[in-house]
């Protein structure tokens, strides 16, 4: 239940943030639109104050002008249109003082939306990542729940199949161990009525009456001498064994010092796969030499295992010299060989006790029908004593019916003993046969083992010894058997040297079965006591993961109150809301005020134009009047040289010396003023408004490809769109709608009409759409600027497209391809190639600058460098 409600409280959580989130992006979406609105503003504002600037300056040009033209003529009427423009000079200054005590309340509104958001952004990162850790986390623990779940399964699973090998292997145990005590028993009885019955029907001598119970003694004290040579071997493979963990143990210590000490320095790999081919090939030469010394004769077999017995009674030193001479490499080698080939050989040696087991059950019942033949031969000698015994009792008839009873009765026990000898004889030949399978499986045993003890070196003097063993027992089984021979047949004998055998090879089995259990017991108890280590561990881990769980527990109240922090600010950013709500409206209001100074601009410039009218109309009359003035200028020039002349001195005398005077002094006070008046004309009109209504310039804009798209520093693995828009301060445009891919390519063109290409930016704003849904993801931005671009040259840049622009949290999220191209406006030069390399070198090394020092500049790489180029 616990489990669900944290999912429900998780689902909810995201929900929420996704709420917050889609807010969080309407109000950005709506606060960027309000900037460039009032951006537009701004720019038609800075156009309609350059105009009035104009128009301030072409009414004093022509106040200025019609002072110096017309100082005789009344100027009244020119006085009410000065006032008006100096009113509206101050209007002007009025509004202007207003919209920038609005824009920089606008400002200051707008840092404070941006503060706002980004905190906002921070902690929905924040909460975002916390429950992405949160969720990871409850996976990882709902995996390793499941694996020691898995592995309990599996150690409960083991134990009880351990349990059950060791229930059936005792069970087996104690069966053949009753059964061999049976077969003793019926052995024992069987050689005790044997006994009984055979004494009173032989009469030997009486030097032989205590030879059989002298044997039967020595029998016994080779029994017995068997028996404590076992024991003795038994605990020289003890001891043996204890040696060998022993050393195992100081190997361990040492090569663990070792390590230590040379924890710093690193192993040298060839070193060591050469010391261990090194070793491998020393122990294969040992084994072909030990396997032809074998084929070869039996002397040398024993020679060498005598040899390495010697060799193996101090395997300290005999361990320690190659390791002295190898150093650390070669303990590591040799350990990691040894512990190898030890699994190898016990793995070989349980598939070889598995085998032997099994020949020795099919010896077992081969023995069983061995001794129901001798039990057979034992009921008919049985009842051959009884016939003689009757016999015995009725002789007393007569001595002729006693003789040729008796004759018949030897005839027949010699015919009987003739049958029992044969079937003896025959047996024991069959006996012979299983011993020599036997020992023949015995032999390819104990090679098996010598090859195992070589290449292990560390249980060679228990094969010799065994071997040794082995070949003094096969003397004296020679010797007894040669004796036995040599002897006359005897049924007591026979039986004591079965039951000597069976006795051996009994406690032979007993043993292997009690090494097998003990094996069994021992791999039990390591069992268990790892399983209760793993255990004590998912205990540990157990208590760990409740400590996690109420960890997570305390996190989730803290993300709860987290989201009551983030509806305090949603209802801030409501209260923001209104606040740019009010904004809008003293925009309105600015735009009315604006509206109403461009009627007040139009009535100017209608009074301008009429004033310009006016102009002209002066300027037509004043040209008119200076060509009349020409006229009778040259008019009196014409009249002074005629009058001059000698002909028509006397003839004009009444011309009066005043009149070239008054021509002259007009035409010095207005001849210079017409081409000054008409210079200022032709500036003040044509080029002050080429400066004010600029021609439209355009530019070629094309959009080459995106790559490497990434949202909040990941890539995009849900399949989408992807979309790019355009903006100037005036226009907009929008790319068509592609699949989002590691390089989408797009190669549109847009052109772009600009009033000031020195001053105005190209954003390109990268959305990105899921396909199954309809809300656009804002991905990042780019600007470019045109300030630096050769006219007719294609600029080509390659930039980052910024996520969280302008702030400190701008990363990297995907990288655009654009061309620049004009024709209109630029440098007029043509740049080398050099030139532009440089140009793209200084560009990357710009952006590399600003992604590691300055990430909110990186969105505006380009337009810096343009601002520091110029």
């Amino acid at each position: 239940m616990s489990r669900a409600s944290d999912r429900d409280s998780f689902q909810t959580l995201k929900a929420q943030l996704a709420e917050k989130e889609f807010k969080l992006s309407e109000l950005e979406n709506r606060v960027k639109d309000l900037f460039n609105e009032a951006n537009e503003l701004d720019e038609k504002l800075r156009i309609s104050n350059r105009n009035a600037r104009v128009l301030e300056e072409e009414n004093s040009n022509y106040h200025m002008k019609l002072k110096s033209i017309e100082k005789d003529e009344d100027i009244s009427k020119l006085v009410p249109s000065q006032k008006e423009a100096i009113k509206l000079v101050k209007e002007n200054e009025d509004l202007r003082a207003r919209l920038a005590d609005a824009e920089e309340h606008l400002k200051a509104e707008a840092v404070q939306i941006r503060e706002s958001d980004s905190g906002a952004d921070k902690q929905i990162r924040a909460l975002s990542s916390e429950c992405e850790r949160m969720r990871k986390e409850r996976q990882r623990e709902v995996k390793e729940l499941e694996n020691t779940r898995f592995q309990c399964a599996e150690l409960q699973k083991r134990l009880d199949d351990e349990h059950e090998t060791l229930k059936t292997a005792r069970d087996l145990w104690d069966q053949e161990r009753e059964r061999y005590h049976q077969k003793i028993d019926e052995l024992l009885e069987h050689n005790k009525s044997t006994v009984r019955s055979t004494t009173p029907r032989t009469h030997l001598p009486k030097g032989t009456t205590s030879d059989e119970p002298l044997e039967q003694v020595l029998l016994k004290e080779d029994v017995a001498q068997l028996e404590q040579k076992l024991k003795d071997v038994q605990e020289r493979l003890w001891g043996k064994e204890k040696e060998w963990i022993r050393t195992e143990n100081e190997l361990r210590k040492k090569f663990q010092s070792l390590q230590l000490v040379n924890g710093s320095e690193g192993r040298n790999d060839k070193a060591l796969f050469q010391a261990m081919k090194d070793q491998i090939r020393a122990l294969q030469d040992e084994i072909k030499a030990l396997r032809n010394d074998r084929l070869a004769s039996r002397s040398a077999v024993l020679g060498a295992a005598a040899a390495s017995a010697a060799a193996s009674k101090n395997p300290a030193s005999t361990v320690a010299q190659p390791l002295q001479g190898s150093g650390v490499a070669n303990w590591a080698a040799r350990y990691d060989a040894a512990c190898k080939e030890k699994e190898a050989i016990q793995d070989q040696l349980d598939a070889a006790k598995a085998t032997i087991l099994a020949l020795q059950h099919m010896a077992d019942d081969k023995t069983i029908s061995c001794k129901e033949l001798e039990v057979q031969i034992a009921a008919l000698r049985k009842k051959e004593a009884n016939g003689t015994r009757r016999a015995i009792a009725g002789g007393a008839a007569s001595t002729r019916s006693v003789g040729e009873q008796s004759f018949n009765s030897r005839a027949s026990t010699s015919s009987n003993a003739v049958d029992a000898a044969s079937t003896i004889s025959q047996l024991k030949q069959r006996i012979r046969v299983l011993e020599n399978e036997l020992t023949n499986l015995k032999n390819d045993h104990e090679q098996k083992e010598t090859i195992s003890s070589v290449r292990t070196k560390e249980y060679q003097m228990q094969v010799d010894e065994l071997l040794r063993e082995n070949a003094a027992l096969r003397n004296e089984n020679g010797d007894t058997c040669g004796t036995a021979e040599s002897a006359s047949p005897v049924d007591s004998m026979d039986g004591v040297i079965r039951l000597t055998k069976d006795k051996r090879e009994s406690v032979e089995e007993v043993m292997r079965l009690l090494e097998f259990s003990w094996d069994s017991d021992e791999e039990a108890k390591r069992q268990l006591r790892r399983a209760k280590y793993q255990s004590a561990s998912m205990a540990g881990q157990d208590a760990a993961k409740d400590d996690e769980i109420r960890r997570l527990q305390k996190t989730a109240d803290d993300l709860e109150n987290q989201l009551q922090d983030m509806e305090k600010k949603g209802n801030d950013v409501d209260e923001l809301k209104d606040a740019v709500s009010d904004l809008r409206k003293q925009l309105r209001g600015l735009q009315a005020e604006n509206d109403k100074l461009r009627k007040k601009n139009g009535d100017l410039e209608k009074s301008r134009n009429d004033a310009a009218k006016g102009l002209a109309a002066k300027e037509e009359d004043a040209n008119r009047r200076n060509k009349e003035l020409q006229k009778e200028v040259e008019d009196l020039k014409r009249r002074l040289a005629d009058a001059r002349k000698p002909s028509s001195r006397s003839g004009s005398p009444a011309v009066s010396p005043r009149t070239p005077r008054t021509p002259r002094i007009a035409a010095r006070r207005r001849t210079p003023e017409v081409p000054a008046m008409s210079q200022l004309s032709v500036r003040s009109t044509e080029e002050q408004r080429r400066s004010a209504v600029p021609e439209g310039a355009h530019l070629a804009f094309t959009v080459v490809e995106l790559a490497d798209v990434l949202r909040n520093g990941r890539p995009i693995t849900e399949p989408g769109y992807v979309v790019i828009k355009l903006k100037s301060i005036k226009e907009k445009y929008k790319t068509s709608v592609k699949g989002l891919s590691s390089v989408i390519r797009f190669d549109e063109t847009f052109v772009f009409y600009l009033a000031q290409p020195d001053q105005d930016v190209i954003t390109v704003h990268v959305f990105y759409q899921t396909k199954n849904g309809s809300r656009e993801y804002h991905i990042g931005d780019a600007c470019f600027s045109m300030a630096t671009l050769y006219r007719g040259v294609p600029r080509q840049r390659i930039a980052p497209v910024v996520q969280n622009p302008g702030t400190k949290d701008a990363r990297r999220a995907g990288q655009i391809e654009v061309n620049l191209q004009t024709d209109d406006f630029g440098k007029t030069m043509e740049p080398t190639e050099d030139e532009m390399e440089d140009e793209r070198a200084r560009f990357d090394e710009l952006v590399n600058k600003y992604e590691h020092n300055a990430p909110e500049k990186l969105h505006a790489a380009d337009v810096y460098m343009a601002s520091e180029q110029l």
